[in-house]
């Protein structure tokens, strides 16, 4: 039978999230998610068809932190926002490596990987610049 590798044997929880979020794209990886749980047709409503959530990730992510924060689930203008089920796809193979670890190393990325720090825009027109 084999044994499941404990990485954490060997290196640190909080080193080995810090390595892994900036060699290993885990934050933008967890961030990808996280915008993928709002449906594409509001972002492309409110941020237009050219941005992408790859190569734009700061305004998606703005934009979905205010639609989480807001509750919001069903807009009269745009149908429904928010997905009843989660978005696991960029996730997936995070999951698989690591496992039941990869719980205990998001605690240590996930506040810095989901917060945008450049203020909120005043007006949709600043969202689009």
């Amino acid at each position: 039978m084999q044994t499941v590798p404990n990485y954490s044997r060997q290196i640190p929880y909080s080193i080995l999230a810090l390595i892994l979020k900036y060699e290993g794209s885990l934050g933008h990886d967890l961030a990808l998610d996280y915008i993928g749980g709002v449906y594409i047709h509001v972002y492309r409503n409110i941020l237009g068809w050219v941005p992408q959530p790859e190569t734009h990730t700061k305004q998606f992510l703005q934009l979905a932190n205010h639609l989480y924060s807001s509750k919001i689930k069903f807009g009269k203008r745009l149908g429904p926002i928010r997905k009843t089920r989660r978005m696991v796809k960029h996730m997936k193979p995070w999951r698989i490596a690591f496992q039941n670890e990869l719980y205990i190393i998001l605690k240590y990325i996930e506040r810095e990987a989901l917060d945008v720090v450049v203020p909120w825009p005043r007006n949709v027109v600043e969202l689009m610049l």
